[in-house]
């Protein structure tokens, strides 16, 4: 039973793509974003650097998912974002992703850019750059004796463009977000998938400000984020989001996913200028429900 699940998480949704029995398999650049609704909201859709953003921030992420085995997915990210002049939003990050011995490292540049259109309505364009290594890690690969075939491989450098687009009216947000819509090899001048095979990601989130707070509940918000993911080969999936902040205090948050299943988490403010969150998450699949636990 253990040996099943450990092949299937390998192999799992989790972007692992091999490109044939030869070649290096890659860990292609998407990041689970199911817990991202307090920072690095560029990574749910890249228009969100601008929508309702007002804070410029460094943030410093890890997430160690699936936690009863070794070697299972882990992701290290440090990113600088949040609002630029008026109409603009930037953010830049490095991360590293590992699942089993492969292994992906890289950059993330983040643009978006709103057009105003009515007092209350403005269309926000944004993407997400990202220029990656990736492949398999070398001093993981334990064997009884050399490998030549591991020794043979080479890691892949790929480019890949994520554009998103955000309409927001009033106290609310819509969008899309297509997911390495762009996915380009540099060693076999190809992209990595296909474009009938490309994820695409729509949004709808409420932003409710709760303006008769006083103290430590002054400038408090909460948000409430529906999400729907699908491409060709996996079946739609779905989850939602809801973060509660006060600005002088801290933050709740509680989420479900059809994937990654049920999570919660809570921040503190410790200054004005430093937080510190923690998220727990729970598979409730009935193929994963055994991999236990993800941290963040």
């Amino acid at each position: 039973m253990i040996k099943k699940y450990l092949i299937y998480l390998f192999f799992s949704a989790t972007s692992l793509e091999t490109i044939c029995a030869q070649e290096t398999p890659v860990l292609t650049f998407t990041i689970p974003t199911q817990n991202t609704l307090q920072n690095n909201r560029f990574l749910i859709n890249p228009a969100f650097s601008k929508v309702r953003e007002t804070d410029t921030y460094l943030s410093l992420y890890h997430r160690s998912q699936w936690t009863e085995f070794d070697d299972a997915p882990e992701l290290y990210m440090v990113s600088y974002t949040g609002k630029h002049k008026e109409k603009a939003g930037v953010g830049i990050g490095l991360y590293q992703q590992n699942i089993g011995i492969i292994t992906s490292f890289g950059g993330i540049a983040n643009y978006a850019y709103a057009i105003p259109i009515q007092e209350k309505i403005a269309l926000t364009f944004g993407f997400n750059l990202a220029y990656y290594s990736s492949g398999v890690n070398r001093n993981k690969a334990v064997t009884n004796e050399t490998d030549p075939l591991i020794l043979s491989l080479r890691n892949k450098s790929i480019l890949t463009i994520n554009p998103g687009i955000n309409i927001t009216w009033g106290s609310f947000d819509m969008g899309v977000y297509a997911e390495n819509l762009v996915d380009y090899d540099f060693k076999t001048s190809k992209t990595v998938k296909e474009y009938s095979e490309k994820t695409y990601t729509g949004h709808l989130m409420y932003h409710h400000a709760m303006m008769n707070q006083d103290g430590l509940f002054e400038n408090g918000f909460f948000r409430l984020l529906l999400r729907g993911k699908m491409n060709k080969t996996d079946d739609f999936k779905y989850g939602g989001s809801l973060l509660v902040n006060f600005p002088y205090l801290g933050w709740i948050q509680a989420g479900v996913d059809d994937y990654f299943g049920v999570g919660i988490g809570a921040g503190a403010h410790l200054t004005k200028k430093l937080s510190l969150g923690y998220g727990y998450e729970r598979v409730i699949n009935d193929g994963l429900v055994n991999f236990g636990p993800t941290h963040e």
